[in-house]
């Protein structure tokens, strides 16, 4: 038997005035996650992080939207996105770059390293799980503060504090952020 494309089985539940409700326009996101992703016809099972500019695209919202509508898509969406840490990186004893990461500081300084003459070395990756919109959303907040060190990309050229006073600053970053995860907000 051939198989029958463009059709997505659905919940006969979903169409009820609850649902209704809770999803809103965001049933088109939903309808989209239901075609890109595996299903029981209700829950959208997702292991990996949703393209949102995909998303955004095809269906023409806002990166705003996007994220207002994955919000409330939260009941139907059962997600094993992994971990995050953020890490610290040092050059030259000037040079930090703070970033995000699933993997070590170590793969992350291999893919660095090449073609730079100077010696990357790892001062910090925090042991606290973050989710990718903490760790995300964390990360930018550190790089706001750093702005005005910025050397070149998330590299930053702080000259007068050590290794360990930049540590010390991205963990309260990093602390405030798993803390906030803690109490569901």
């Amino acid at each position: 038997m051939a198989e029958v494309n463009g059709y997505i089985q659905v919940c006969r539940d979903l169409i009820s005035p609850k649902h209704y409700k809770t999803m809103g326009a965001a049933v088109w996101l939903y309808l989209w996650l239901l075609d890109h992703y595996p299903s029981d016809g209700l829950k959208v099972f997702i292991a990996e992080p949703i393209p949102a500019y995909e998303a955004c695209r095809v269906l023409d919202i806002s990166r705003k939207t996007f994220s207002r509508w994955c919000r409330k898509l939260t009941p139907y969406l059962e997600m094993e996105l992994p971990s995050l840490g953020i890490y610290v990186l040092q050059s030259q004893q000037i040079y930090y770059k703070v970033g995000v990461t699933s993997r070590s500081p170590e793969e992350r300084i291999k893919g660095l390293q090449t073609g730079n003459p100077h010696r990357i070395e790892s001062l910090y990756c925090s042991d606290l799980v973050l989710t990718p919109q903490q760790a995300y959303r964390t990360e930018k907040a550190i790089h706001e503060r750093l702005a005005r060190y910025r050397a070149c990309g998330e590299w930053f050229r702080v000259v007068g504090f050590s290794g360990a006073d930049i540590v010390r600053f991205v963990e309260t970053f990093v602390v405030a952020a798993a803390a906030e995860g803690c109490d569901g907000t």
